[in-house]
């Protein structure tokens, strides 16, 4: 009775911290060799992703401190554990398409071959942009920092499952070679500065075509950083 109660307790304290018990290990308790509950993650230990803070990419809250945090996490692991920690990430239905944004952060296309988007719907991007202005859609890369370059996503049919996607990943590309870090607050504006002058963006104008981005879609990217 008395180690149940204290499955119990422990287990709430995961729920309230709001990270992932799947990412938590095991323990056993020496005085009786009783499995008692999760053991709670430290926080100096390497590479534990909390999930639970990276932000949807539909939710409108989607910020790029969490992202950059856990691959830099995830590479100090090195690919095979890392790529262990992506595929456990999928199969937690609430979080596992915020793997999306990591894969597309922790690979890169093999020379001579595509590095394939996910199915995700149809994209709602920003000033007249395509697809093919996006290779690493839903993000663009900026000196290590992952700007969301949707507003969201229009289902059309079912998307793809972010397992699949992992696999797909782990199987055909190469693991990024750019290390990801922490970045101070002039790092990460400096970084927006050159994503609002890049000359991607396209709206229509009567005399034809200008780069511009509205004022809204320039908060959209800077509220990203903040």
């Amino acid at each position: 009775m008395k180690n149940l109660l204290v499955v119990l307790m422990l287990s709430f304290c995961a729920l309230l911290a709001g990270c992932n018990i799947l990412e938590m290990a095991r323990h056993v308790d020496e005085a009786n060799g009783q499995r008692i509950g999760p053991k709670p993650i430290q926080e100096d230990e390497v590479g534990d992703v909390c999930v639970a803070a990276l932000p949807a990419i539909q939710s409108g809250k989607y910020k790029v401190d969490p992202y950059i945090s856990a691959a830099s996490s995830l590479q100090a692991l090195g690919r095979e554990k890392a790529c262990e920690k992506l595929l456990a990430l999928a199969d937690v239905e609430q979080y596992g398409a915020q793997g999306f944004v990591l894969c597309r952060m922790l690979f890169t296309k093999e020379p001579g071959s595509d590095f394939k988007r996910p199915s995700l719907g149809g994209p709602s991007f920003l000033a007249n942009t395509e697809k093919s202005d996006w290779p690493l859609e839903p993000i663009e890369l900026v000196d290590g920092v992952p700007f969301l370059i949707t507003r969201g996503y229009l289902s059309g049919g079912e998307a793809e499952a972010p397992a699949s996607y992992v696999r797909y990943c782990i199987e055909t590309c190469d693991w990024n070679r750019f290390r990801f870090k922490p970045l101070s607050d002039a790092e990460k504006r400096n970084a927006l500065d050159k994503m609002l002058a890049s000359n991607k963006w396209k709206s229509r104008l009567l005399d034809g075509w200008k780069s511009r981005l509205s004022e809204s879609d320039r908060e959209f990217f800077a509220d990203q950083i903040k």
